[in-house]
């Protein structure tokens, strides 16, 4: 059993959330129908990663979310990023999953970016969220998520196979961090022996951070399998169920992890 998965790997024009769909639309007017299973994009990727909500914000089902449903209907694919989303009067760095059918589900960040200003702007999520989608199991995280392990620990009850396949990251994550970023992917990707897909963002944006890519695709082992940097990519990879599923029965390493809850605050 085998998924193919899309990454968007772009710049992002500041602020300007009109001219980012448009540019998008035409990136993914190169891909036929059925081509590919799921389509990710970066984080905020409709408008860079602003401190400044109040002009961006959308309602849960506004303009970002309808082209979204556009997409999947049209490619017959998940489409999937994160956009800032105003909701009971409190603004989310909002992780969309749009189904072709229309039907979504949604994650918010929750480790919020105390050194841009992030936590004091949003507000922080407070569940995971668990994909299903083509008889694989999703788990997306949004960018500083990826520095808290326990956040993202792929938990395995009663013998049970582990909870989900496919880790996701959407980031704008800064090229002066890069070294961080490849290694801590790679320590997720090991210890919760899954796959782990994590876009990220090129260029500068508004407040003259500088961006490098480096969207990784990393298997079970710690492997990379493709990492792209400095440049506008649209790539498609195809993932093997059967050799997650191998790799983790030969080296249960799954089955001595330590069990513990959740305290939300």
């Amino acid at each position: 059993m085998q998924i193919r998965i899309t990454t968007v790997q772009t710049d992002i024009v500041w602020h300007k959330k009109a001219e980012n769909l448009k540019t998008y639309t035409k990136l993914l007017e190169n891909i036929e129908p059925n081509s590919t299973d799921l389509v990710i994009f970066p984080e905020m990727f409709t408008t860079g990663f602003t401190m400044e909500p109040k002009s961006m914000k959308e309602k849960p089902k506004d303009v970002t979310y309808q082209w979204m449903r556009q997409q999947a209907e049209r490619l017959n694919a998940v489409i999937a990023g994160s956009y800032i989303c105003r909701e009971q009067k409190e603004d989310f760095n909002r992780f969309v999953w749009v189904e072709p059918d229309g039907k979504s589900s949604q994650y918010d960040k929750r480790h919020l970016f105390e050194h841009a200003g992030e936590s004091y702007i949003y507000t922080p999520g407070k569940r995971l969220l668990y994909a299903h989608w083509r008889n694989w199991l999703f788990c997306p995280q949004i960018c500083y998520d990826l520095r808290f392990p326990v956040w993202s620990r792929n938990f395995k009850y009663l013998g049970m196979a582990a909870s989900y396949d496919v880790l996701i990251y959407v980031a704008n994550w800064p090229k002066s961090r890069m070294h961080a970023w490849r290694s801590l992917l790679i320590a997720r990707a090991i210890e919760n022996q899954c796959y782990v897909v994590a876009v990220n963002r090129i260029g500068v944006d508004g407040n003259q951070i500088e961006y490098s890519g480096e969207t990784m695709v990393i298997d079970y082992s710690g492997t990379v399998l493709y990492c792209k940097a400095d440049e506008c990519d649209v790539a498609t990879h195809t993932l093997d169920y059967k050799d997650l599923f191998n790799f983790r029965q030969e080296f249960r390493f799954l089955d001595g992890q330590d069990i513990y809850k959740f305290i939300i605050k």
